[in-house]
């Protein structure tokens, strides 16, 4: 039987960015490394059309920030990227590459981004962070990037997607051997945060999920040369996460011999 000490340890958050990577890092993972540059109170994007007066250094370390992210680094919301860089990934078009308006698709970010928006609006933290990472050139078929996404639960491999459903991937050699980098990966994660005792986690998972295993979903990208790199974590399925190529399927189904791949 588990101590309560045991237990309230591997209950301990893993949300930060830079947290994540370490832990990546630990794991033998080479991820993209990420780090928070500016944070403001979830309310205060929410009601951005009406600012409060305590809430302008938030506005103002939010816009050095943006201003300070250079030629080859990109910014994102720690909980989603905005739509104008993901507009730009999926049109093959320059992310930094200033547009009509003069804004940098990757260095651009702002509060009335209905994607963004919708999105914050379901945080269920009181703060957002702002995180700056280097740009990272993928491998593309089509217009769009190769990135996957791993589902986990109960620490095991439930699901492999990849990311982008508007772009079908041929299950070729080259996407078997990423798909299997990818769990491989993932498996390695896994048993580092199971050894550890350091487990992602959110009270608003309640009662949903064992808090003593892992659950949650990681992306992945794969650079030119072939080389995947782990990008970033976001909760488990049913709990937020973008189902990607399941829309409209069931995880549980669709995957229930933990070896199906979703590519389509």
């Amino acid at each position: 039987m588990r101590s309560a000490q045991g237990s309230a340890r591997r209950c301990q958050k893993t949300r930060a960015a830079s947290t994540r990577s370490r832990f990546a890092q630990a794991a033998g993972l080479n991820p993209v490394p990420a780090e928070p540059v500016a944070s403001l109170p979830v309310e205060a994007v929410l009601h951005f059309d009406r600012p409060r007066p305590e809430d302008a250094p938030y506005w103002k370390a939010f816009e050095r920030a943006l201003e300070e992210t250079g030629p080859n680094e990109m910014v994102r919301w720690s909980a989603c990227t905005s739509m104008e860089l993901k507009w730009a990934m999926g049109a093959a078009v320059d992310p930094q590459t200033p547009d009509r308006w003069g804004h940098r698709p990757a260095a651009y970010l702002t509060p009335d981004d209905p994607r963004a928006f919708d999105i914050i609006y379901e945080y269920p933290e009181e703060t957002i962070e702002v995180l700056r990472r280097p740009w990272v050139e993928s491998r593309r078929v089509g217009t769009h990037p190769v990135e996957y996404r791993a589902f986990v639960q109960d620490s095991v491999v439930l699901a492999l997607s990849s990311y982008y459903p508007q772009r079908p991937l041929v299950r070729d050699t080259q996407v078997e051997r990423e798909i299997a980098e990818v769990r491989a990966q993932t498996e390695r994660l896994i048993r580092h945060l199971d050894a550890c005792a350091r487990l992602p986690w959110h009270p608003a998972y309640g009662k949903r999920y064992d808090p003593e295993r892992v659950h949650c979903t990681l992306d992945f990208l794969v650079e030119p040369d072939g080389a995947v790199r782990f990008l970033e974590a976001g909760p488990p399925w049913s709990a937020g996460a973008h189902p990607c190529c399941f829309a409209g399927r069931s995880v549980w189904r669709a995957a229930s011999d933990f070896d199906e791949t979703h590519s389509d």
